[in-house]
């Protein structure tokens, strides 16, 4: 009878423990699972910071591009009338003389040249610096717009979404986040928090070259 007893006491014993390992296992995979999810998240929010400064950076140099194929200077003057000049043909023999170069390491060559930022715009008094400070100013528009594609697309909070245009290196700066949303359980409340990253774009060189231009936040 006592072996009865003592065997049944085993086996309400076994049966806890086990009721325990299973519920330790349950905790672990949870917690697993949510350790996951913030990962997954906290790298989310880092493409989006990354890959939003990078396509503002591209929109910037499409605009100093088409800049560059509109911008007409005075190359002479008859009878107190300017010879307009295309300046796309200057832009073309600096690429043609550094086939290496891409196409923003030779916007940023051609427009860090002095000589060339000086030249006057034909049948006006603006030069050209005048009108690649001009040109950074029309673009923010099309740059917020760029970030809050990439962000959206991401799943990032657009509403917390900042633009510093630009940084002390010149680069386009974006801080976005991500929000991370915990799984619920009866033994731990859902927690909700939003993970931050900032994202950088390439050195826009020839900004130092320009006389004065300030950095902006939007």
């Amino acid at each position: 009878m006592k072996i009865k007893n003592i065997l049944k006491d085993e086996k309400g014993s076994a049966s806890i423990i086990t009721l325990g390992i299973v519920c330790f296992g349950v905790v672990l995979i949870f917690l697993f699972f949510n350790y996951a999810k913030i990962f997954i998240v906290a790298e989310r929010s880092n493409t989006s910071a990354e890959q939003a400064s990078l396509a503002a950076t591209s929109v910037v140099y499409d605009e100093m591009l088409d800049l560059i194929n509109s911008f007409q200077y005075a190359c002479g003057n008859i009878a107190g009338v300017d010879i307009a000049c295309p300046l796309r043909e200057k832009y073309e023999i600096i690429k043609s003389s550094n086939p290496s170069l891409s196409e923003y390491e030779a916007i940023d060559k051609f427009l860090s040249n002095s000589a060339i930022l000086t030249l006057r715009k034909a049948h006006s008094v603006y030069l050209l610096e005048f009108e690649v400070r001009r040109s950074l100013i029309s673009a923010k528009p099309a740059v917020k717009n760029a970030v809050q594609q990439v962000v959206d697309k991401n799943k990032g909070n657009e509403n917390d979404t900042t633009i510093t245009y630009f940084n002390s290196d010149n680069r386009i700066e974006v801080e976005t986040s991500a929000e991370y949303e915990s799984m619920e359980s009866g033994f731990l409340g859902k927690i909700t928090e939003d993970i931050e990253n900032v994202g950088v774009g390439l050195e826009i060189k020839f900004l130092e070259s320009l006389t004065f231009f300030p950095s902006q936040s939007f």
